[in-house]
Protein backbone atom coordinates (compact mmCIF):
# COMPACT_ATOMS: atom_id res chain seq x y z
CA UNK A 1 0.00 0.00 0.00
CA UNK A 2 2.85 2.39 0.79
CA UNK A 3 4.33 1.79 -2.65
CA UNK A 4 0.99 2.51 -4.29
CA UNK A 5 0.60 5.71 -2.29
CA UNK A 6 4.15 7.11 -2.49
CA UNK A 7 5.38 5.37 -5.63
CA UNK A 8 9.06 4.63 -6.25
CA UNK A 9 10.18 7.75 -4.38
CA UNK A 10 12.55 8.50 -1.56
CA UNK A 11 9.56 9.48 0.58
CA UNK A 12 8.63 5.79 0.48
CA UNK A 13 11.72 4.99 2.59
CA UNK A 14 10.50 7.02 5.58
CA UNK A 15 7.00 5.56 5.24
CA UNK A 16 8.36 2.01 5.22
CA UNK A 17 10.53 2.64 8.29
CA UNK A 18 7.55 4.02 10.20
CA UNK A 19 5.19 1.28 9.02
CA UNK A 20 7.69 -1.45 9.93
CA UNK A 21 7.92 -0.12 13.47
CA UNK A 22 4.16 0.25 13.80
CA UNK A 23 3.50 -3.29 12.58
CA UNK A 24 6.08 -4.81 14.96
CA UNK A 25 4.86 -2.75 17.91
CA UNK A 26 1.22 -3.69 17.20
CA UNK A 27 2.00 -7.41 17.19
CA UNK A 28 4.07 -7.24 20.36
CA UNK A 29 1.55 -5.08 22.22
CA UNK A 30 -1.31 -7.42 21.27
CA UNK A 31 0.64 -10.50 22.39
CA UNK A 32 2.48 -9.18 25.46
CA UNK A 33 0.88 -5.82 26.33
CA UNK A 34 4.20 -3.99 26.12
CA UNK A 35 5.69 -1.54 23.66
CA UNK A 36 9.42 -2.31 23.64
CA UNK A 37 11.85 0.57 24.03
CA UNK A 38 14.14 -1.22 21.59
CA UNK A 39 11.64 -0.30 18.83
CA UNK A 40 10.09 2.98 19.95
CA UNK A 41 13.21 4.88 21.02
CA UNK A 42 15.27 4.10 17.89
CA UNK A 43 12.08 4.75 15.90
CA UNK A 44 11.84 8.22 17.40
CA UNK A 45 15.49 8.90 16.60
CA UNK A 46 14.95 7.61 13.04
CA UNK A 47 11.96 9.93 12.66
CA UNK A 48 13.96 12.90 13.90
CA UNK A 49 16.82 12.06 11.53
CA UNK A 50 14.38 11.53 8.64
CA UNK A 51 12.94 14.98 9.34
CA UNK A 52 16.32 16.48 8.43
CA UNK A 53 16.02 15.15 4.87
CA UNK A 54 14.05 16.97 2.16
CA UNK A 55 11.45 14.17 2.38
CA UNK A 56 10.67 14.50 6.11
CA UNK A 57 8.36 16.96 7.84
CA UNK A 58 11.18 19.28 8.88
CA UNK A 59 13.07 19.21 12.15
CA UNK A 60 10.87 21.78 13.95
CA UNK A 61 7.60 19.95 13.17
CA UNK A 62 9.27 16.66 14.06
CA UNK A 63 10.62 17.91 17.39
CA UNK A 64 7.29 19.49 18.34
CA UNK A 65 5.64 16.25 17.18
CA UNK A 66 7.80 14.26 19.62
CA UNK A 67 6.90 16.61 22.47
CA UNK A 68 3.17 16.65 21.70
CA UNK A 69 2.89 13.01 20.61
CA UNK A 70 4.51 11.83 23.83
CA UNK A 71 3.37 14.70 26.03
CA UNK A 72 -0.34 14.02 25.59
CA UNK A 73 0.18 10.57 27.10
CA UNK A 74 2.35 11.90 29.94
CA UNK A 75 -0.55 14.18 30.88
CA UNK A 76 -3.03 11.27 30.66
CA UNK A 77 -0.82 9.05 32.84
CA UNK A 78 -0.30 11.77 35.46
CA UNK A 79 -3.97 12.77 35.51
CA UNK A 80 -5.20 9.20 35.86
CA UNK A 81 -2.66 8.53 38.59
CA UNK A 82 -3.90 11.58 40.50
CA UNK A 83 -7.61 10.91 39.97
CA UNK A 84 -7.71 7.10 40.00
CA UNK A 85 -4.62 6.37 42.04
CA UNK A 86 -3.03 4.39 39.19
CA UNK A 87 -1.81 5.23 35.70
CA UNK A 88 -4.38 4.57 33.00
CA UNK A 89 -1.82 3.46 30.45
CA UNK A 90 1.79 2.52 30.13
CA UNK A 91 4.86 4.57 29.40
CA UNK A 92 5.29 2.66 26.13
CA UNK A 93 2.37 4.65 24.72
CA UNK A 94 4.31 7.84 25.50
CA UNK A 95 7.26 6.62 23.44
CA UNK A 96 5.05 5.36 20.61
CA UNK A 97 3.29 8.74 20.45
CA UNK A 98 6.70 10.40 20.32
CA UNK A 99 7.80 8.11 17.48
CA UNK A 100 4.69 8.90 15.45
CA UNK A 101 5.20 12.60 16.11
CA UNK A 102 8.83 12.39 14.97
CA UNK A 103 7.85 10.95 11.60
CA UNK A 104 4.57 12.77 10.96
CA UNK A 105 4.96 16.10 12.78
CA UNK A 106 2.78 17.60 15.44
CA UNK A 107 -0.42 18.11 13.41
CA UNK A 108 -0.62 14.52 12.21
CA UNK A 109 0.49 13.27 15.64
CA UNK A 110 -2.55 14.98 17.15
CA UNK A 111 -4.76 13.52 14.42
CA UNK A 112 -3.28 10.06 15.12
CA UNK A 113 -4.11 10.42 18.81
CA UNK A 114 -7.65 11.62 18.08
CA UNK A 115 -8.30 8.72 15.70
CA UNK A 116 -6.83 6.19 18.13
CA UNK A 117 -8.96 7.45 21.00
CA UNK A 118 -12.10 7.35 18.86
CA UNK A 119 -11.52 3.83 17.53
CA UNK A 120 -10.11 2.47 20.80
CA UNK A 121 -12.91 4.05 22.81
CA UNK A 122 -15.56 2.65 20.51
CA UNK A 123 -14.10 -0.85 20.73
CA UNK A 124 -13.66 -0.60 24.52
CA UNK A 125 -17.28 0.54 24.92
CA UNK A 126 -18.46 -2.33 22.72
CA UNK A 127 -16.41 -4.89 24.68
CA UNK A 128 -17.71 -3.51 27.99
CA UNK A 129 -21.33 -3.44 26.82
CA UNK A 130 -21.12 -6.99 25.49
CA UNK A 131 -19.55 -8.26 28.72
CA UNK A 132 -16.44 -9.55 26.92
CA UNK A 133 -14.25 -7.22 29.01
CA UNK A 134 -14.65 -5.79 32.48
CA UNK A 135 -13.80 -2.21 33.37
CA UNK A 136 -10.47 -3.14 34.95
CA UNK A 137 -9.39 -5.57 32.21
CA UNK A 138 -6.38 -4.29 30.28
CA UNK A 139 -6.76 -3.34 26.63
CA UNK A 140 -3.54 -2.57 24.76
CA UNK A 141 -3.69 0.93 23.29
CA UNK A 142 -0.62 0.66 21.04
CA UNK A 143 -2.49 -0.98 18.14
CA UNK A 144 -5.03 1.85 18.12
CA UNK A 145 -2.28 4.45 18.16
CA UNK A 146 -0.51 2.60 15.36
CA UNK A 147 -3.76 2.55 13.36
CA UNK A 148 -4.13 6.29 13.88
CA UNK A 149 -0.54 6.71 12.68
CA UNK A 150 -1.16 4.65 9.54
CA UNK A 151 -4.35 6.55 8.68
CA UNK A 152 -2.56 9.84 9.28
CA UNK A 153 0.43 8.79 7.17
CA UNK A 154 -1.73 8.00 4.14
CA UNK A 155 -4.73 10.31 4.48
CA UNK A 156 -3.94 12.73 7.31
CA UNK A 157 -3.29 15.80 5.18
CA UNK A 158 -6.52 15.20 3.25
CA UNK A 159 -8.50 14.67 6.46
CA UNK A 160 -7.14 17.86 8.02
CA UNK A 161 -7.76 19.78 4.79
CA UNK A 162 -11.36 18.56 4.70
CA UNK A 163 -11.89 19.30 8.39
CA UNK A 164 -10.59 22.85 8.25
CA UNK A 165 -12.42 23.56 5.00
CA UNK A 166 -15.67 22.98 6.91
CA UNK A 167 -14.88 25.96 9.14
CA UNK A 168 -13.03 28.28 6.78
CA UNK A 169 -15.53 28.38 3.90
Amino acid sequence: MAYLHFGPSLKLIGALILLSGLIAITGIDLDHQIIPDVLSIPGTVAGLLWSLTPYGVGWKDSLVGVLIGGGVFVVIILASALVLGQPGMGVGDVKLGAMIGAFLGWKLALLSILLSVLVGGLLAATLLASGRKARKDPLPFGPFLALGGVVSLFWGDSLLGWYFAQFLN
